[in-house]
């Protein structure tokens, strides 16, 4: 086993609830994946349209209305309400 592998398995066990396994196959819920992709990874949003992992996000009504409850992106949220206006 390599010492990256060892830390990074330690780093699991230490941060349990962190996204250190970015990816929207790893995403349980649609929680999961606006916290991820609020906290950097792109990757989640390939198609630009505001919706990250699509396979358990189903539209932008339900990603906002996560954004908010949980104050994730809120520039993102705001910027989204301006547009519409």
């Amino acid at each position: 086993m390599h010492k990256s592998t060892i830390i990074i398995a330690m780093m699991a066990i230490i941060l349990p609830g962190s996204a250190l396994a970015q990816s929207c196959k790893a995403a349980k819920s649609c929680a999961e994946a606006v916290e991820m992709w609020c906290e950097g990874y792109s990757a989640a949003d390939r198609d630009d349209d505001g919706i990250p992992c699509e396979n358990v996000c189903k539209s932008k009504k339900q990603v906002d209305a996560i954004m908010k409850k949980i104050e994730a992106c809120s520039d993102q949220v705001e910027g989204d309400d301006k547009a519409d206006e």
